[in-house]
């Protein structure tokens, strides 16, 4: 939990602190260690390190116990009077700023966490959007509040940008990127929509949903594309689509092979993965693997599906003129 919270510095920093006051106690009354390791062997095994209460308990009797021994005194004893008033200064200096930002930070958050409610009984669109809002410039690393936004912005520039800032906070978010990925997929930008979806894939492999909407968004934008005369940037797209689904259909089967699947996502193929894919293929000049994808289609029982499935196998076999 430091480690994620604070990095690996944070981490190192945190170890290197609880190491000092195990090591004064040790020198000081070791055997005040006792009573410290019943509680962390406990905390080991029970939820107790969820609790901040049960950090404080331990670096008190870890710090009371290194000063009341023998060694803990005349170390003290050693230690110029002067600077132990001036680093007494320094650190009620450090937590009163600490406690300050801390409680900027709480009243920010707050202010986000009522907006937010307010979003959630709002009764029409743009009041939703105005609340939203709001509670994003409160308290701007509330990624989720960010992630209910973008679909209510207009403009795909502005989702794009709303969500792009989102990876200040968040860097490995998979449903970030992924819609990140599907706003620039819709503003036409190839390889970062590529990248993006890939990353979002990468991040969160078994996601059924993820997979169909970042394979649709990738033919649609070809679509898109080869209509507004890219007729090269459309063919990546579609490139992008195929590879994308190629993808997908391999980690169906490696789920498929396991002789005991933990599938409880029912990760599998979709119809919708399966059609853009199709679409895809045939764009680029590839009806040999179109087909077989619109058969299986054909052949399922989803009614709408078979009708669209049907219409693009009728219209690559038509006869060239």
């Amino acid at each position: 939990d430091a480690m994620l919270d604070t990095g690996l510095v944070g981490l190192m920093l945190f170890l290197t602190m609880l190491g000092l006051l195990v090591w004064k106690v040790w020198k000081a009354r070791r055997q005040a260690l006792a009573p410290a390791s019943v509680l962390l062997v406990h905390a080991a095994v029970d939820f107790d390190w969820s609790y901040g209460w049960m950090w404080l308990l331990l670096f008190a009797w870890l710090a009371l116990s290194a000063e009341s021994g023998d060694g803990g005194r005349a170390a003290g004893a050693r230690l110029d009077a002067g600077w132990r008033r001036a680093g007494g200064r320094v650190a009620a200096v450090l937590l009163l700023g600490a406690s300050a930002w801390s409680g900027w930070a709480a009243w920010h958050s707050l202010a986000a966490v009522r907006y937010s409610s307010a979003a959630d009984t709002a009764a029409t669109p743009a009041a939703r959007e105005a609340e939203l809002r709001a509670a994003l410039e409160a308290n701007p690393a509330w990624n989720r509040i960010r992630m209910a936004l973008a679909p209510l912005l207009p403009q795909a520039g502005e989702r794009q940008s709303v969500l792009a800032a989102g990876l200040r906070y968040e860097p490995q978010s998979a449903p970030l990127m992924l819609q990140l990925g599907l706003a620039e997929a819709e503003l036409g930008h190839v390889a970062q929509a590529q990248e993006r979806l890939r990353e979002a894939l990468r991040l969160e492999r078994f996601s059924r949903d993820g997979h169909t909407a970042a394979i649709a968004a990738m033919s649609r934008m070809a679509e898109s594309l080869d209509f507004a005369g890219r007729p090269e940037d459309a063919r990546k797209a579609a490139a992008a689509a195929a590879a994308l689904f190629e993808r997908y259909r391999q980690l169906v089967r490696e789920v498929d092979a396991m002789d005991h699947p933990a599938n409880g996502k029912r990760f599998a193929l979709t119809a919708s993965a399966v059609f853009n894919a199709a679409q895809a293929y045939d764009r680029l000049g590839r009806a040999d693997q179109a087909r077989p994808l619109l058969q299986l289609l054909i052949q399922g029982k989803d009614e709408s599906w078979k009708e669209q499935a049907q219409q693009l196998l009728d219209k690559i076999d038509l006869p060239v003129k």
